[in-house]
């Protein structure tokens, strides 16, 4: 067992290849089991860690570390079973780091890589590893909440090099400047497989992500891919693709995958403004924190950041109702007395009527988990509610009552997105019970003619209109 806690350690400033200005050296034979690396600063010199032992060393620790300025790179890492490197920065600036981040070759069992900060302003990768993961599932690696910059035109800010296997990666930012890959998992020394990727974003000026082959248990899901680049955003097994629609055609997968500009708030820092991010991943027990500390929501905001703002979600409907329905997917305003003997749109041109919605869980329909009344539809049939709870995350029934139509349940909804769009409009099994009635041309609205709100459409709303009709009532 060793134990190297709060030292700081500094090599020359020069450009060094020197083997006697790195840091901290495990030779060929060396073998550790039980190593605590714990709140140091390493700066310059060749690299600040290099082991390169042919033997496996266990249980190695290394957390709360400053690694600055090394010419070769930070850290090289070999031959390790049970990993657990976590809130470590290493930076590299391009003046002083010519080859890259961290390399990493050969790591097995639970290896734990989460909530670093790996900025290379340098040459290289900013993580590049050869044959490394779990030993098996169930004893997977799991790498998440971390933030990957690399400065590089040229080069990768992950490398996966080859037999990456039984690997997690959970709610990372990888950040490249490069016009190549990002993110590359390519079988130069062996075959991928059980690579679960999701809740990431990617964002840089060319590639997003690659893979050479298509990996045994491949699941990709829930991430943001953003690229400046039209030509290419992704190769898949040897298919280029470039658009999130083709992605998503190519892997049959990353289908709650999104696109949007994450807008850091400056260059080398994991922090971004976009709220349109909140609440677009999956929750991940996994990951209940963020970089930061912060408790993720849920669901969580893709990438290594929880970005804290409206938690709210936004519900898009469309609907017709059949007694205002006039045909060419428009809906006439409902009229009324203006006064002095006009007539006219008694809301607005634009406003077709009011109705109530009420959201009820499927577990239980007797109390509504949201209700709003008096809410405004549009002549095109078109409702935005943008103030649903984010914690609404099961299935639901959408409920719509107008005055004088059949209260229509929805077909059970699963809120799982930020974004919900329902449209009852395109069949009648969109409605519980298929209770809806066509009105020409495969166009579906909710039935007319309840007007006593039994729902029924009878003889006693006939006489409600008559009574109505006979008082000279006009709504």
């Amino acid at each position: 067992n060793l134990n190297i806690l709060s030292c700081i350690m500094e090599g020359t400033q020069t450009v060094s290849t020197d083997d006697n200005q790195i840091l901290i050296r495990c030779n060929t034979l060396n073998q550790i089991n039980g190593f605590n690396l714990i709140s140091n600063k390493m700066s310059y010199g060749r690299m600040a860690i290099n082991y390169t032992s042919t033997l496996t060393s266990t249980n190695i620790v290394m957390k709360y570390n400053n690694l600055y300025n090394q010419t070769t790179r930070p850290m090289n890492l070999s031959k390790i079973e049970a990993l657990d490197f976590g809130f470590n920065q290493l930076y590299s600036d391009a003046s002083k780091t010519s080859n890259g981040g961290i390399y990493t070759t050969t790591l097995t069992g639970q290896m734990r890589f989460y909530n670093n900060s790996l900025i290379n302003l340098g040459g290289a990768r900013v993580w590049e590893g050869w044959t490394y993961g779990g030993t098996t599932v169930g004893h997977e690696a799991l790498v998440f909440n971390n933030y990957f910059y690399g400065s590089s035109i040229s080069s990768y800010v992950f490398d996966g090099g080859g037999a990456v296997n039984n690997i997690k990666f959970y709610n990372n930012t990888f950040v490249g400047n490069s016009i190549n890959r990002t993110v590359n998992f390519n079988n130069y020394y062996g075959t991928n497989s059980n690579i679960t990727f999701k809740n990431n974003i990617i964002h840089s000026n060319g590639q997003l992500i690659y893979f050479t082959a298509n990996p045994t248990g491949l699941y990709i899901d829930y991430n943001n891919y953003y690229t400046t680049s039209v030509a290419s955003w992704a190769s898949f097994w040897g298919t280029s693709a470039s658009s999130l629609a083709a992605i998503q055609s190519i892997t049959g997968q990353d289908v709650n995958s999104v696109s949007i500009n994450p807008q850091f708030v400056s260059v080398n820092d994991p922090h971004i403004i976009n709220t349109d991010l909140i609440a677009t991943g999956v929750y991940l027990p996994e990951v209940f924190v963020d970089i930061d500390g912060q408790s993720r929501n849920n669901p969580p905001t893709i990438g290594a950041v929880e970005l804290i703002g409206p938690a709210s979600r936004t519900l898009n409907l469309k609907l017709y109702l059949q007694g205002l329905y006039a045909g060419n997917s428009l809906m006439t305003p409902v009229q009324d007395d203006l006064g002095n003997g006009i007539k006219g749109s008694k809301y607005s041109d634009l406003i077709a009527d009011l109705i109530n919605i009420d959201i009820y869980d499927t577990n239980d329909v007797f109390v509504p988990v949201y209700s709003k009344t008096n809410v405004s539809i549009s002549v095109d049939g078109l409702i935005s509610l943008n103030d649903i709870n984010i914690g609404l995350t099961g299935t639901y029934y959408i409920v719509i009552n107008h005055r004088n139509s059949i209260e229509t349940w929805s077909k059970p909804i699963t809120f799982s997105n930020k974004l919900i769009n329902y449209n009852f409009t395109t069949s009648a099994s969109k409605a519980y019970g298929n209770n809806l009635v066509d009105v020409g041309n495969g166009i579906y609205a909710i039935y007319g003619g309840d007007n006593a709100k039994d729902g029924f459409v009878d003889i006693f709303d006939m006489i409600d209109v008559e009574n109505d009709a006979n008082n000279f009532v006009e709504n």
